[in-house]
């Protein structure tokens, strides 16, 4: 499932695929690295352009209908399907839905093909069935042009916003549209990271099997995949708080429309209206309550929940920060995160792990499999200060010496730029690491930094 920005070589890169497959079968050599493996198909379908026709009686979308019937009756296991911008042509959600139902059947039936796609639904089917992997054509945001290069294990974005910009759309339009798309870009961009944390995941796994070590991996997948679902939960909850922002900007559209039916001496048409207005906020605040339960307060039954005391260490449930504990008063607590001292309930805290620089100084282990086992290769320095910053960062980079960590991940925030350079010019003091970079916009840019090490 490929998708990407317009004009990023989508298209281009299908029908290579389709190329390629019969130069093959037709016994033509092709341009392809020695360890290539390629199969041979006894049915090849393809849906690429416009076959709409007067004579037929077809419309664009009716003809692209009729291909995915001949599809989904011929189509077996020895069949490859080659279909270009799969579900366009008529409204995006019903015809996303119908190209979900028509992607479930060919996956279900064993098909291979390439396709390509701008609908979310589709990319997020593909994140969740077995048998599809997501793809996406690099487009570079600086330069504003497409790459051309095919990433492989996740989805790619539109651009559709950029690619406005760059064309030199009214200003008032481009405004317009950045307000009314930012809930989809969000979906869009958090599609993006759920495919990489599954990737890495996935890895996670493989590399415990490996290892060996099946009760640490499957510790490691479970609280990936409840982070996973608190993380579709918000998508939920964010919608829903979107959709009450909207009722509240109705209701006072709402009660202009009532000042002037008074005015009318319309009052029976008034009250009706209020009523529904509160009937539907209601519920919208319900809806909002109980997801906010289940996200952030929603106890696990499967273990026994542990009692927090003073000293301790916790992660506040709503944003993923660490803090330690230095009141308790009742149900409330006051924890010190950074420089900064807040007051919460308890039931909206849940222990955490000490800090590195703290952890570090209790013991020194030589078992570097347990080691390896427990270590993160994340870190976030965001509100430290610069020495206290420098000094979790040198015992961060000798943990993963210690552990033969790969890559590392380094969040410190963008700001003025000066603990961005301070980190920079702290790791090129170590000779094991091999390059650093920031990784692309979506996933952090420069207030992110990427170190492999050798």
């Amino acid at each position: 499932m490929v998708s990407g920005p317009n004009a990023g070589g989508k298209s281009i890169f299908m029908k290579a695929v389709g190329l390629l497959q019969l130069m093959v079968q037709s016994g033509f050599l092709v341009p392809v690295r020695g360890d290539t493996e390629m199969g041979i198909f006894k049915k090849i379908f393809s849906d690429i352009g416009d076959q709409q026709s007067l004579e037929d009686d077809l419309s664009t979308y009716s003809s692209r209908l009729e291909n995915m019937r001949n599809f989904l009756e011929k189509s077996d296991k020895s069949t490859l399907v080659l279909i270009d911008e799969f579900g366009s042509g008529t409204d995006p959600k019903i015809g996303g839905a119908i190209a979900e139902a028509i992607l479930k059947i060919l996956n279900e039936k064993g098909v291979y093909g390439v396709i390509t796609t701008h609908y979310s639904n589709l990319k997020m089917f593909a994140f969740k069935a077995k048998g599809i992997v997501n793809g996406a054509m690099h487009f570079d945001k600086d330069s504003l042009a497409p790459t051309y290069e095919l990433k492989v294990g996740r989805p790619g974005s539109s651009y559709a916003f950029e690619i406005a910009t760059k064309t030199g759309l009214p200003k008032e339009v481009l405004k317009y549209a950045d307000i009314a798309g930012k809930n989809e870009r969000a979906v869009d961009e958090l599609l993006i990271d759920l495919q990489r944390e599954k990737q890495e995941v996935e890895e996670i796994r493989i590399h415990q099997k490996r290892e060996k070590r099946p009760g640490s991996a499957y510790e490691i997948l479970r609280r990936h995949v409840e982070d996973l679902e608190i993380r579709r939960k918000k998508i939920k909850l964010e919608a829903k708080e979107k959709a009450m922002q909207e009722a509240a900007q109705e209701s006072r559209e709402l009660n202009k429309l009532i000042k002037e039916i008074r005015e009318q001496q319309n009052l029976e048409k008034a009250k009706q209206l209020i009523v529904e207005t509160k009937k539907d906020q209601k519920e919208l605040q319900e809806e909002v309550k109980d997801l906010r339960e289940k996200v952030y307060f929603e106890p696990d039954k499967k273990k026994k929940e542990e009692e927090i005391k003073v000293g301790d260490f916790v992660k506040i449930r709503s944003s993923g920060t660490n803090g330690e504990v230095e009141i308790i008063e009742k149900k409330k607590a006051i924890v010190k995160v950074g420089d900064l001292r807040m007051t919460l309930p308890l039931r909206e805290l849940v222990l955490s792990r000490e800090p590195l620089d703290k952890k570090t100084a209790l013991s020194i282990t030589t078992d570097t499999v347990s080691a390896n086992s427990n270590f993160e290769s994340k870190i976030d320095i965001r509100g430290l200060r610069m020495a206290d910053a420098m000094k979790v960062l040198e015992d961060f980079v000798d943990q993963a010496l210690m552990t033969n960590a790969n890559t590392l991940r380094i969040v410190h925030g963008k700001g003025d730029g000066v603990l961005r350079k301070a980190v920079k010019r702290k790791l090129q003091e170590y000779q094991d690491i091999q390059e650093i970079y920031h990784p692309e916009q979506e996933f952090g840019g420069n207030g992110v930094t990427i170190v492999e090490m050798a």
